[in-house]
């Protein structure tokens, strides 16, 4: 059998979230080199960051999924000129959007497109 340490977890979800951090950057700057451009790269991971962490907040973990949010966020007009605060505001709203067509969807039974 074989056993991990919280520590070892600790250490290796950390290094996976900082390669998951850096690989959404670069996909953003690929998908949306004119915002990414004017924001920089410092703000550019700051905005990514912001979304990663509010997605984690309502408990959303899976790669798809922030990598959806953070693409929602990008496409937004103004981005290049957000702060991590206002993209937090954004992801929460977005994901908030999708839990409630979510919850329509199973009390109705009808798909929400």
């Amino acid at each position: 059998m074989l056993t991990i340490r919280r520590s070892q977890m600790a250490a290796l979800s950390s290094q996976a979230l900082a390669a998951f951090r850096a690989q959404l950057v670069a996909s953003m700057q690929e998908r949306f080199p004119d915002a990414c451009g004017k924001l920089g790269r410092d703000a550019t991971e700051a905005l990514v960051e912001a979304c990663i962490a509010t997605c984690r907040e309502f408990g959303v973990p899976a790669r798809m999924a922030i990598t959806s949010a953070a693409e929602s966020l990008f496409a937004t007009e103004g981005v290049d000129s957000m702060s991590p605060m206002d993209a937090a505001h954004i992801v929460r709203g977005e994901l908030e959007g999708r839990r409630l067509y979510s919850l329509m969807e199973t009390l109705t039974g009808v798909e929400v497109t």
